[in-house]
């Protein structure tokens, strides 16, 4: 027995020795999962931000192309108006012509 013991003896500090490794790369592996978790959430914040502002952004797109079709339709309608009252203008001044010249073939 007494043989035995200074081999137990080892073997108990030995199996402490493993325990406290052990132990402490578990807790190198809980502080590495820590910081990774970490970084997992600030990575997905700034995505969820980016999403947004993309979002925001193609609203604005969309906004800005609804815009500018309805100035250009605005416009279209213009030119319309603009070639409407040109035609209107030049029949009046064809009209006035027409009675400065009867007019003067009457005296």
């Amino acid at each position: 027995q007494q043989r035995l013991a200074p081999q137990r003896e080892a073997e108990a500090s030995e199996l402490r020795g493993s325990e406290l490794v052990a132990s402490r790369e578990m807790e190198s592996i809980n502080v590495q999962l820590r910081e990774i978790k970490s970084e997992v959430q600030q990575k997905s914040a700034a995505l969820a931000r980016l999403r947004g502002m993309r979002e925001e952004q193609l609203s604005e797109i969309r906004t800005a192309i609804g815009d500018a079709a309805g100035a250009e339709s605005k416009e279209a309608e213009c030119q319309e108006e603009a070639k409407a009252a040109r035609s209107r203008s030049e029949l009046a001044v064809e009209e006035a012509r027409k009675r400065v010249k009867e007019a003067e073939d009457k005296r």
